[in-house]
């Protein structure tokens, strides 16, 4: 059976009609951000869910699985299509856009244009805020390797001391590192002690220095080497 996940996007979001995420979130049973992953066509929901919104819509569940409404008599039997397979993740996960991070021609922005790559992510670690990274050099070893996906928030500017944050450096571009506040500076800090701090006097930070905070990390516990 070949499932079309945009639309069965579509059949969830008419379902929803004029109620708002919020409101619909108890009536599904899973949190508003997920819903909107269903509904776009980006996430595979679980049988249980689907129920609960067939129900709520009064159609059947292979209608919401399929887009097809029941017709007047058996389908045929039909040989399965052994091309078609399911993914392997659960459906609580999503595949999001990663970047790299700019480099210090690009006006103070976070990432270059062009994603570099696809990952499958828990639905939670997933906001329109949030943008996926992947990180290159060992300046921020051991706590984030190279080569691990970062997930940095762009409305979380506020500087709170100790976080790590991505910022912008001249001749640098956009890097993570760990923010400290002094009396009258910003301290910028590597966690891997061979790269040397830098202390910026608060008159010379600019309003664009912070780009957004990390939320997340995901990386691997032990690396070979």
């Amino acid at each position: 059976m070949k499932i079309d996940l945009s639309e069965m996007g579509r059949k969830i979001r008419a379902i929803r009609g004029r109620l708002s995420l919020e409101e619909f979130e108890p009536i599904a049973g899973i949190s508003k951000s997920m819903l909107s992953l269903y509904e776009r066509g980006e996430a595979w929901p679980k049988p249980d869910v689907l129920s609960k919104i067939a129900e709520f819509g009064k159609i059947s569940f292979d209608e919401l699985l399929t887009g097809k409404e029941p017709g007047p008599g058996p389908e045929p039997t039909t040989v399965p299509d052994e091309s078609i397979k399911e993914p392997s993740f659960p459906a609580d996960t999503a595949k999001v856009n990663v970047y790299s991070m700019a480099g210090a021609g690009m006006p103070h922005t976070l990432t270059d244009y062009e994603p570099i790559e696809t990952i499958t992510l828990p639905a939670r670690f997933i906001r329109p805020n949030i943008v996926p990274i992947r990180i290159r050099g060992r300046s921020m070893e051991p706590m984030i390797f190279n080569g691990a996906y970062v997930g940095v928030d762009k409305e979380d500017r506020q500087l709170v001391s100790g976080e790590v944050y991505a910022v912008w450096l001249p001749y640098e571009g956009a890097v993570v590192k760990r923010l400290y506040m002094a009396a009258d500076r910003i301290i910028v800090k590597s966690d891997n002690p061979s790269f040397p701090e830098l202390s910026i006097p608060i008159n010379q930070v600019d309003e664009n220095f912070i780009i957004g905070r990390v939320k997340w990390v995901l990386q691997e516990i032990e690396r070979e080497g």
